[in-house]
């Protein structure tokens, strides 16, 4: 697969495991417009295509999918060549996320709408001693360089790297 801006990773609500594509949400049915209506239900998918066989048609496999679990490709990679997605957790490799062989701080990243871009929101490491400084910073990833960062979970399977701080914000 070609990752680029379009493809997404969500939990499937079947298995519970991560599925990467393309994003769509469909109504089960449509009402008329005319007096009081109830809402239909919307289900949230992703679609993925796949080979079957050589010379055949390819299939397009559909996965019901958790929408609050959507993340958002960056097109980046972390120093082993992982695609990062929006709501990934980084370990950073320099100053302030790591000193002294102690990592204190974690990336996490997010997308800002008032920005229109993918930053790091820092978070201290809840294991860490450092006052916390740092906590709360926000960096562009304009200046991307994979070799400072590894990607180590996200906020959905994850959460006790952030600790209570981070939900608190």
């Amino acid at each position: 697969m070609e990752y680029n801006r379009y493809i997404v990773k969500a939990k499937s609500l079947v298995s519970g495991q991560w599925v990467m594509g393309y994003y769509y949400k469909m109504a089960e049915t449509t009402h008329c417009l005319i007096g009081e209506c109830p809402s239909a239900p919307v289900h949230h998918y992703i679609l993925y295509e796949t080979m079957t066989d050589w010379e055949l048609p390819n299939q397009m496999l559909q996965y019901e999918i958790d929408p609050d679990t959507i993340c958002a490709c960056t097109e980046l990679k972390d120093k082993n060549g992982n695609i990062i997605f929006e709501h990934d957790i980084l370990k950073g490799f320099t100053y302030p996320y790591k000193f002294e062989n102690e990592y204190n701080y974690y990336g996490i990243c997010n997308w800002f709408t008032e920005s229109k871009a993918f930053m790091i929101y820092t978070v201290k490491n809840p294991e860490s001693n450092v006052s916390g400084i740092s906590h709360s910073n926000v960096e562009l990833m304009e200046n991307w360089n994979p070799a400072i960062w590894e990607i180590i979970g996200n906020e959905f399977d994850n959460s006790e790297l952030l600790g209570e701080q981070y939900y608190e914000r």
